[in-house]
């Protein structure tokens, strides 16, 4: 009979064991998918909270992107799913230049090296744009990030003063010619 009750007791003690256990792991993996489900509001909210366009980029082609990518190439969601980022880049002569700088630019990025350039973007209605690019890899198998930044009024204003400064030394030189001190 003691045995009986013992045996009784350890099965009881056992059970309550793994039920304190299963409420802990219960615990444990809602914390866990409450702190997921946080981070990814967090990640959702720097996403689409840029200005800048974000592309990522899945075996080299728009997987993903945010609002600002949409309206700095003027293309409609649809439209930019599945699209090759070359597809983008503005080719100044008709046989087309050498894009294989690009591809090395995103082989450095999966390479872990900070790649950051500028080049020329065409909008979806064929008008051009500066930006600066950005490449960094995702760690996740042939995934990018790109970061599209417009720098068409930085470029602007870089050749308004270039050409004013031309300007200002032409007339330097003029005024010299003519014996004229400044």
């Amino acid at each position: 009979m003691i045995i009986a009750a013992l045996s009784l007791m350890l099965f009881h003690s056992r059970k309550r064991v793994v039920r304190h256990s299963m409420k802990i792991m219960e615990e444990t993996i809602e914390e866990r998918t409450n702190e997921l489900m946080l981070s990814e509001k967090k990640y959702q909210a720097v996403f689409h909270g840029v200005n800048d366009g974000l592309v990522v980029l899945k075996d080299g082609r728009v997987s993903y992107f945010n609002q600002g990518a949409v309206d700095l190439l003027g293309y409609t969601p649809e439209e930019l799913i599945g699209k090759n980022p070359l597809d983008f880049i503005f080719v100044a002569d008709e046989e087309g230049s050498d894009l294989s700088v690009y591809k090395q630019y995103a082989k450095d990025a999966i390479d872990g090296k900070s790649v950051l350039f500028e080049t020329i973007l065409m909008r979806k209605d064929g008008s051009l744009l500066y930006a600066e690019v950005a490449l960094a890899d995702l760690e996740e198998k042939s995934s990018l990030i790109m970061t599209l930044r417009d720098i068409t009024l930085r470029k602007k204003a870089e050749k308004e003063k270039r050409d004013e400064e031309e300007y200002t030394r032409m007339m330097e030189e003029r005024a010299k010619q003519k014996g004229v001190k400044i």
